[in-house]
């Protein structure tokens, strides 16, 4: 007798029982299992309707349902690569373009999805311009059925030609349609002799918005 992914299985490779643990040799060679149902197991579920049964990943978590079909939904996408970075695996969905916005400038666009088995997501959003002008965003963290995304970071920085910049980050995110009352928490950095306005705060407030509410209904559908 053998044991494999927690059946056991006879040297037919007939399947004559559950397993819940199992013992092998220095050799690697099976020597016992705990089963808990032996030699009618077939019998048992051939008669099961299938109404009846229930994906086994559900069935041991019952609280990650929403993300474990976002999930498998996502990475079985022709667009999404796995990758694999030293022991860490993780899908990626890349989108880049070039173009030219309303006033002809040219500009270079790159976004990145990133998902992760264990529920860390992370976006992030890189837009070069012609005159130098750069901005950079990461949205990140671990999506919950409880929290939903109100557990992410945000960061959000502008880098403009002449090498003067500013950042909006903030680890206490939420969520509004009026712009005033989103990202309420937040702090801001710039380099040296910039202060930060009004209008610089509610533009990375805007992009804030609009990556939480899309990322929030692309999620929400597997409810």
């Amino acid at each position: 007798p053998g044991s494999s992914g927690g059946i056991l299985i006879n040297e037919n490779a007939e399947v004559i029982g559950m397993t819940t643990l199992g013992w092998f040799d220095d050799d690697d060679n099976f020597e016992l299992g705990a089963a808990i149902e032996v030699y009618n197991y077939i019998n048992l579920t051939r008669d099961v309707n299938n109404s009846n049964l229930k994906d086994m990943t559900f069935f041991l978590h019952p609280d990650e349902e929403t993300f474990i079909k976002f999930f498998r939904d996502f990475v079985s996408d022709t667009d999404v690569k796995k990758i694999v970075d030293d022991d860490t695996v993780y899908y990626m969905y890349i989108l880049e373009e070039e173009d030219k916005n309303d006033s002809g400038l040219a500009y270079s666009y790159e976004e990145r999805l990133r998902v992760f088995a264990d529920g860390l997501i992370s976006f992030n959003v890189d837009i070069y311009w012609d005159n130098g002008d750069h901005r950079e965003i990461a949205f990140y963290g671990f999506y919950s059925s409880e929290d939903g995304l109100d557990n992410f970071s945000y960061e959000f920085k502008y880098t403009w030609g002449d090498g003067d910049w500013y950042s909006i980050e903030s680890d206490n995110i939420n969520y509004s349609e009026n712009l005033n009352l989103t990202l309420r928490d937040y702090t801001g950095d710039a380099s040296y002799n910039y202060a930060i306005y009004s209008s610089d705060v509610n533009s990375a407030r805007e992009q804030f918005n609009g990556i939480y509410k899309w990322l929030f209904e692309k999620i929400e559908q597997y409810q």
